[in-house]
């Protein structure tokens, strides 16, 4: 199945598709909810590293947290290297 999911135009990415997006780094901002968060969580399945931004602090901490997790990365230090 395809790491997009429904934000996939075709449903099915090759794989050249998703791995477009690792060793890139995306700055999402209103990463905290919707469309951002959701944004943020599939550009990191995708292999992006992932920089949450959101004025609702404690939530997009909360998000960078679990996609750290994700990625078994949990500390700046590490997400930087």
């Amino acid at each position: 199945m395809c790491v997009l999911g429904a934000l996939c135009r075709r449903g099915v990415c090759e794989d050249d598709d998703v791995s477009r997006l690792s060793g890139k780094t995306a700055v999402i901002t209103g990463a905290a909810r919707g469309m951002g968060r959701a944004t943020a969580e599939v550009f990191a399945a995708a292999g992006a590293k992932v920089v949450v931004c959101d004025v609702l602090a404690n939530e997009g901490e909360a998000v960078a947290s679990r996609i750290g997790e994700a990625a078994g990365k949990t500390s700046p230090e590490e997400l930087m290297a």
